[in-house]
């Protein structure tokens, strides 16, 4: 009976307290409940975040000295700042920033549409802390627009099938060398073709962040050093390549000259011989000077036929080679078809494909490692090393 009646005395209190501290934590906790846009958004645009309880998230910020920051899929996207539009109500751009960076690229690679990310939850918290709690978990964010992502695509086609044709007709990708007998075309060049390739992948990929994400500063370290390792390719090949023809055409003017010479002394020198055997009255002296006449024509047609063998190893004209197509021009050097040739194709094609996934799943600009660019330096560099032995003074690049 006692404990009965203490149990009543202990009840009221027990309620009080409940509802002196359980009821108005409750009536406080802090939900985001709502988003506009209602259906999605894009890229740079604003959102609007309806949170009950706002006041206390405000005033939990001022107290710990942090900004309100808004997450989505629970990642935080730092170096976003909300701003409070009214009582219950914050707002953001829907952007990245360098800071958020890393978890943009988390969400990105785990979308299942290539145009959205699905299922989305928006919140905001504390910077360095945890989402509040949300009853936005189905949002949609549209990351790429179906209709300028394919009218892209047909940009890039329509830049592919222009450039083949340019190439085709002129002498855009074509080497610098001297024309073909005929008027055939002359050969194509392996570092023309594959600057053309990088030039055309980095402005499409420019362009489709553009276009996603608003982003112009999206060039990336690694996307200079490709562009500079393959301009320096083709500067590296084609010095070479000049080089060695003007000291070839220096060298064959230089061989015919002293052939010419040679032929004009041996012509001499025979009509000398001639004479003196043909005296009808020799002298003393005569059978010295035939000696030194005989060995003078020896010396000179040994050297004249060095000559000859000289300029037989040099090209018969300075016609260049002419063009067979493209894939056996780039492949193929004085010596046919050549493995460091192919081994810098077979690389640039594995880095292109590496480059357009890198952009299609993180809508960004690959930054490839120091080892993977190296490789490229040495494939480039092997390329132009295998240049110096080349004895063709025009050979295909």
């Amino acid at each position: 009976m006692k404990c009965t009646r203490l149990f009543l005395l202990i009840l009221p209190a027990l309620i009080l307290f409940l509802m002196v501290t359980v009821l108005p934590a409750t009536s406080e906790e802090i939900i985001v409940q709502s988003v506009k846009p209602e259906k999605g958004a894009n890229f740079q645009q604003c959102i609007r975040l309806t949170v009950s309880g706002l006041d206390s998230l405000l005033a939990e910020a001022k107290k710990a000295n942090k900004k309100i920051i808004p997450f989505v899929n629970g990642f935080p996207l730092k170096g976003l700042q909300t701003e409070q539009v009214n009582e219950n109500t914050l707002s953001f751009f829907l952007k990245r920033t360098p800071e958020s960076k890393d978890a943009w690229r988390a969400m990105l690679s785990m979308r299942k549409h290539y145009s959205q990310l699905q299922d989305v939850s928006l919140s905001v918290g504390l910077e360095g802390g945890t989402p509040k709690k949300t009853m936005v978990d189905k949002y949609v964010i549209e990351v790429i627009d179906p209709f300028n992502f394919k009218l892209s695509l047909l940009g890039a086609f329509i830049f592919s099938v222009f450039l083949i044709v340019l190439s085709n007709k002129s002498e855009i990708l074509r080497n610098p060398t001297p024309k073909p007998a005929g008027g055939k075309k002359r050969t194509y060049s392996l570092a023309l073709s594959q600057m053309a390739v990088w030039f055309g992948v980095i402005v499409y990929a420019f362009v489709i962040i553009w276009v996603a994400t608003g982003e112009l500063s999206t060039l990336t370290d690694s996307v200079l050093w490709l562009m500079g390792i393959s301009a320096g390719t083709f500067l590296g090949a084609a010095a070479i390549d000049k080089s060695k023809l003007i000291e070839t055409q220096s060298k064959k003017g230089t061989l015919a000259a002293e052939k010419k010479a040679l032929d004009e002394k041996l012509i001499t020198l025979r009509a000398d011989l001639n004479k003196l055997k043909n005296l009808s009255s020799p002298t003393p002296n005569t059978n010295s000077d035939i000696i030194s006449y005989t060995t003078q024509i020896s010396t000179a047609e040994t050297r004249l036929g060095e000559v000859e063998t000289e300029l037989a190893k040099l090209p018969a004209t300075d016609d260049g080679p002419p063009s067979k197509n493209w894939l056996i021009d780039v492949l193929t050097d004085i010596n046919g078809i050549s493995l460091h040739r192919f081994q810098i194709l077979i690389w640039t094609i594995v880095l292109v494909s590496i480059f357009l996934f890198e952009v299609w799943k993180y809508l960004a600009m690959p930054e490839f490692s120091t080892t993977l660019l190296g490789l490229m330096g040495i494939s480039s560099g092997t390329y132009i090393g295998f240049k110096f032995p080349e004895q063709n003074p025009q050979p295909t690049k």
